[in-house]
């Protein structure tokens, strides 16, 4: 993974310690492929059977215990690479986590204070950004189901990681070699019709910087 520079880097590790108290909500973009794709199911693994120990390390964490236990779904791989990987659950009282693991014992975890209102009207909800496996990016789709999703026309894999609040949300991810702004082109479904929202990436982030941007 490429390194991140200095100031991004500092962004980063401030909202991993805010996620402790509320996950982080930035929307993610995605990295250059042909033409979209549509959301595969969770791929076979690098870290292989190993991701079964990383998430044993992650859910024996005094962080992952008591009311911030996953509920029965258990704990849902959003990314894996070699010898990590990177987890997201509801908790029995309907709240929002993550946490991530390496075969070493090192673990995160952090949760929301309060569990997410599933909105009236079909949305995408962005959830999670962090390095993790890589960059990582975790939203839901509410009412509509994302097909594929795209950086500047270029498809990004879309993985379908679950879903959560009784259902009505579905759980994706999107993983990028390095951080990135901008928005990420999601192309959704709502019954028999097709739309095309756009998932923010770094809210507030300068234009000039020297993030790589989508959109």
């Amino acid at each position: 993974m490429k390194r991140l520079p200095a100031c991004l880097l500092a962004a980063t590790l401030l909202v991993s310690v805010a996620s402790c108290s509320e996950a982080t909500e930035r929307r993610q973009p995605a990295p250059a492929s042909s033409s979209p794709r549509a959301p595969s199911p969770a791929p076979a693994t690098d870290t292989g059977k190993n991701v079964d120990a990383v998430r044993k390390v992650l859910l024996s964490q005094p962080g992952a215990k008591g009311r911030d236990a996953p509920d029965a779904q258990g704990a849902l791989v959003a990314a894996d690479g070699p010898g990590a990987a990177l987890f997201v659950w509801e908790t029995r009282d309907g709240r929002f986590c993550h946490g991530t693991a390496n075969g070493t014992g090192s673990s995160s975890v952090g949760c929301e204070t309060n569990p997410r209102k599933v909105g009236r009207a079909p949305r995408l909800v962005p959830l999670l950004s962090t390095a993790a496996v890589e960059w990582n990016v975790v939203f839901g789709a509410e009412g509509e189901v994302a097909e594929s999703a795209a950086c500047n026309g270029a498809a990004v894999d879309l993985r379908e990681v679950g879903v959560m609040a009784d259902g009505r949300r579905t759980i994706y991810a999107v993983e990028f070699s390095d951080l990135r702004s901008g928005s990420l082109d999601v192309e959704v479904t709502r019954g028999k019709r097709t739309a095309e929202e756009r998932l923010e990436l770094l809210p507030g982030a300068d234009a000039d910087s020297d993030t790589r941007r989508c959109g």
